[in-house]
C-alpha cells in the first residue's frame, strides 16, 4: 500500500479515545474459547487457525500474536485501517485492524506515542539539536506585562488514548514538544494551552494526579509562564459536562484536582481569566482571554461580556472546544459574545490536529499528544508579531520544526498576506 493510500485510509480512520471492556466471546467465534476485547469496532479474539475466528475473518499476526480480524475488502470500517499481514498458515493478507494495539492481557497496557498514526514515521527524519533554552521573565497574571515582542507558543491536548491508562501517557511527545518551545528564538514570552492534559475517571483523583505530575514534568523544560485552559477531561470527561458551583455537575473529584494542580499555583481564582500585555514602546496593546466552557455560568458569561468591551489592539480568545462542538455549554454562548466583539483570534483544541478555518478566525492546536485525528503529526504552534503588526501563525513538527501549517490575519482578525 503506498503513502497516498496510507494518508487517506488515515484520514478517513480516526483513533477512537476509548478503554477496552471485556466482553463474552461472539458466538460465531468457533468452537475456541477466546479472550474477546472490543475496541473501536475490532473484537480481539485470539486464534490459532481460521476456524477459531469464523464468519470469514482471517487469524493473522498483528500485536505480537495471533488475532481474529477482517479482510480489508474494498475499504475498512471508519475506525480501523487496512494492513497487510501473515496469517497462521503462513498466508499474506490484508486484514482490517486498529492504528494501536488494543489486544492484551494487561490492565494497563503500555501505549508508546507514536507518529506511525499520522503517516510520519520518527525514525525517518532527524530530530534538530536543541540550544539550552534562553530565559523568560513571568508574566503578570493581574497586572499588565510590557513586551519587547508579541510572541508566543500554543500546545494542546495532552491526554493519553484511553481512560485511566496512566502509563501509556505521551510524555516523550510533550517533553520534545516543550523543550522545542523552550528552544524558539526570540523566545516564546508565554505558553498558552488548550485543555485535555489528563484522561481519568471522574473519581479517581489519584490517576489523575499522577497524570497530571507526568505533564507538569514535560511542561518543566520550558522557563516561561504557561497559561492553563480547562477541557472537558478536566470536568466529568464528556464534553456536555459542565463543572463548578452553577454547572450541573458541581464540583467532582476530577475537577477540584485540575484547580489543585493548574489553577492553584497561578493563583487565579477562577478557571476564566484574563492576561493583559501591552508593547514596551506602547505601540500596541492586548489581551489573552481564557474561555472555560465546561464551568459555564452565568457570572462567567457577565464578565466575558464585560472583559471583551475593553479595547485592545489584539484580542486573542482560548477556549478547548472550537465553534462547532456546541453541546460543551459555553460554546454556543461564548461563539455570540466573540462574535460580537473584536476579535483577533480563536484559538482552540479538542479535536487532536492543527487545522486553520479563516472565516471563523479559529485556529486548532490540539496535536500536542493525545491521539492523533487524521495525517497531521504531533506538534506545536508558534504565534509572532510582525513588523507590519500582523499576527503570524505557524506550526512545526515536534522532533524536526518542519513547518507543517501557517498563516497570518491583522488585529482586526481578517486574513493578512
Amino acid at each position: 500500500m503506498n503513502s497516498q493510500t496510507l494518508y487517506l485510509l488515515l484520514a478517513l480512520c480516526a483513533l477512537p479515545a476509548c478503554s477496552p471492556a471485556k466482553q463474552a466471546a461472539s458466538a460465531d467465534a468457533g468452537t475456541h474459547e477466546p479472550d474477546v476485547t472490543v475496541i473501536g469496532g475490532f473484537a480481539c479474539i485470539s486464534c490459532v487457525s481460521d476456524e477459531d475466528c469464523g464468519n470469514g475473518r482471517i487469524c493473522s499476526q498483528i500485536f505480537g500474536s495471533s488475532w481474529c480480524a477482517d479482510p480489508c475488502g474494498d475499504l475498512c470500517p471508519g475506525e480501523l485501517i487496512c494492513k497487510g499481514v501473515q496469517s497462521s498458515g503462513g498466508v499474506a493478507s490484508e486484514v482490517c485492524v486498529p492504528i494501536l494495539n488494543p489486544c492484551t492481557i494487561a490492565d494497563e497496557p503500555v501505549i508508546p506515542p507514536s507518529d506511525s498514526v499520522t503517516g510520519f514515521d520518527p525514525n525517518d527524519v532527524q530530530k534538530v539539536e536543541l540550544p539550552p533554552p534562553e530565559p523568560v521573565a513571568a508574566l503578570d497574571l493581574f497586572g499588565v506585562t510590557k513586551l519587547a515582542r508579541f510572541d508566543f507558543a500554543v500546545v494542546g491536548d495532552t491526554r493519553p488514548p484511553f481512560k485511566n491508562y496512566t502509563n501509556s501517557y505521551p510524555t516523550a511527545v510533550i517533553t520534545q514538544i516543550y523543550q522545542m518551545v523552550g528552544a524558539e528564538s526570540p523566545p516564546a514570552a508565554f505558553v498558552l494551552t488548550t485543555g485535555d492534559f489528563q484522561f481519568s475517571a471522574a473519581d479517581q483523583p489519584a490517576i489523575a494526579n499522577a497524570q497530571f505530575d507526568k505533564y507538569l514534568s514535560a511542561r518543566a523544560n520550558y522557563p516561561g509562564t504557561v497559561l492553563p485552559v480547562i477541557g472537558n477531561h478536566e470536568c466529568t470527561g464528556a464534553t456536555d459536562s459542565n463543572c463548578g458551583a452553577a454547572g450541573k455537575d458541581g464540583l467532582p473529584p476530577l475537577y477540584q484536582t485540575y484547580l489543585k494542580r493548574m489553577l492553584e499555583p497561578t493563583k487565579l481564582p477562577e478557571p476564566y481569566y484574563v492576561v493583559r500585555l501591552a508593547a514596551e514602546d506602547e505601540s500596541w496593546t492586548a489581551k489573552i482571554v481564557v474561555i472555560a466552557a465546561n464551568v459555564w455560568s452565568a457570572e462567567q458569561a457577565l464578565w466575558l461580556d464585560q472583559v471583551l468591551q475593553s479595547p485592545t489592539t489584539y484580542t486573542i480568545a482560548v477556549r478547548h472546544e472550537p465553534r462547532a462542538a456546541t453541546e460543551a455549554p459555553g460554546v454556543g454562548p461564548s461563539n455570540a459574545m466573540l462574535d460580537k466583539y473584536p476579535l483577533t483570534l480563536l484559538i482552540v483544541g479538542h479535536t487532536h490536529t492543527a487545522a486553520w478555518h479563516a472565516p471563523q478566525r479559529e485556529l486548532v492546536v490540539g496535536n500536542g499528544g493525545a491521539p492523533a485525528n487524521g495525517i497531521m503529526p504531533y506538534g506545536y504552534a508558534m504565534i509572532r508579531r510582525r513588523e507590519d503588526s500582523a499576527l503570524q501563525f505557524e506550526v512545526f513538527h515536534y522532533q524536526t520544526r518542519v513547518s507543517l501549517l501557517k498563516g497570518a490575519v491583522w488585529p482586526t482578525g481578517t486574513v493578512a498576506p
